[in-house]
């Protein structure tokens, strides 16, 4: 029976912007293995209707924050008229698509029992988030949350997690029904071999969006100390993507910085200056502490160039002891500029190496691939 795959997800699938590419690339690369995909956005946009219960969090959250802290697990995307009109639009999207023999959700949080098989594709659960993550146990509150979240993804019919970590912890609840396909690359670019212009680059590349802030700061300072020592045309220019140099509201000396914002990749002029960036880059870093950015980092190194990150669970378990990846500690400057000073005095036959092997690496974790191993785990669900 050929396969129709009814998509829940969050915002429009085919913007490439929403939840780092995943729903756009899910949808595409199924599409170009001839399944039949049926997409319906579940997103609640921010308007006059919902905008009582959008203040009712903030205001919620305050409390809470007081309660148990400033990064308790709450928001308008954990309260009970989202997961309402969550439930809602799921429920008339099945009716829109009475066809479609296999459901497809990228979240843990929301399940619809209709016959049909359901699968969950995300990344990590409520509960791993805040001990790995966080760095500490849920309280209370968030407990409630957790139950909530596994009595949902208990009426799936298989849970898929992108990470290895994430994939043990969740299989520790669920034995029977959860998998780990294989991480995912996230680019729009097809890798070229720019080895040689990129040996010749003294910049660094820094790509996240404002919650990462602390570690741009961090990266910000190593520059600078490094290049207090470097000859004029031995100093390094540091390219920001996604925030701003507004954003920051400490007093750095940023001379060496080129800032760009958020560069929105469904837009072709954008795109076509975050790839011309990135691919003219000689090393990636994010030292931001416990996370910095998965998505950016295999687009990276599918492109061919290396990165530089503080060391985190999931990476840990999928590169360690890789070439093209080095890990500093996120406590420590010297220690970032260490790794820097290693990477741009090797060689080009070094630098050769580390980019191709990046790519290597990277190339397993293709959409295509992807696409391939969910047609034979939704096969094996019927």
């Amino acid at each position: 029976m050929k396969k129709e795959i009814l998509v829940y997800s969050p915002g429009d699938p085919n913007d490439v912007s929403i939840w780092s590419n995943v729903p756009y690339f899910f949808c595409r690369s199924l599409e170009q293995q001839n399944v039949k995909i049926d997409k319906v956005d579940i997103s609640i946009k921010n308007n006059i209707f919902n905008f009582p219960v959008r203040e009712y969090s903030k205001i919620k959250r305050k409390i809470l924050q007081k309660k148990y802290g400033k990064d308790i697990v709450y928001g308008f995307y954990r309260n009970e008229y989202y997961d309402k009109v969550t439930l809602f639009k799921m429920q008339n999207g099945e009716r829109k698509y009475p066809k479609a023999n296999v459901q497809v959700i990228f979240d843990f949080s929301h399940a619809i029992k209709n016959g049909k098989p359901l699968i969950m594709l995300c990344d990590w659960t409520i509960e791993y988030y805040i001990k790995e993550h966080l760095k500490r146990l849920p309280n209370n509150y968030e407990q409630k949350l957790i139950r909530r979240q596994y009595d949902m993804m208990r009426q799936s019919d298989a849970i898929v997690s992108i990470f290895p970590r994430s994939y043990d912890q969740i299989k520790k609840h669920f034995p029977d029904k959860t998998y780990y396909l294989g991480h995912i690359v996230n680019s729009l670019e097809k890798y070229k071999d720019n080895r040689t212009t990129q040996y010749k680059k003294k910049n660094v590349l820094f790509i996240g969006g404002p919650k990462y802030i602390k570690g741009l700061v961090f990266l910000i300072k190593a520059i600078n100390n490094y290049n207090s020592y470097c000859q004029n045309d031995e100093k390094l220019t540091l390219n920001v993507i996604g925030i701003t140099k507004a954003q920051i509201k400490i007093n750095l000396n940023t001379d060496f910085c080129n800032f760009y914002g958020y560069l929105n990749k469904t837009i072709l002029e954008d795109r076509e200056k975050y790839y011309n960036i990135l691919s003219n880059s000689r090393v990636i870093v994010n030292p931001t502490a416990n996370w910095n950015g998965a998505s950016s980092l295999f687009e990276s190194l599918y492109l061919g160039v290396p990165i530089i990150v503080s060391p985190n669970i999931e990476l840990k378990a999928l590169m360690k002891e890789k070439s093209f990846c080095n890990f500093c500690d996120p406590r420590s400057i010297k220690s970032l500029e260490e790794k820097l000073k290693l990477t741009f005095s090797e060689t080009f036959e070094v630098f050769a190496h580390k980019s191709l092997e990046a790519h290597r690496f990277a190339d397993q974790y293709t959409w295509d691939k992807f696409a391939k191993k969910f047609i034979n785990l939704v096969n094996s669900l019927n």
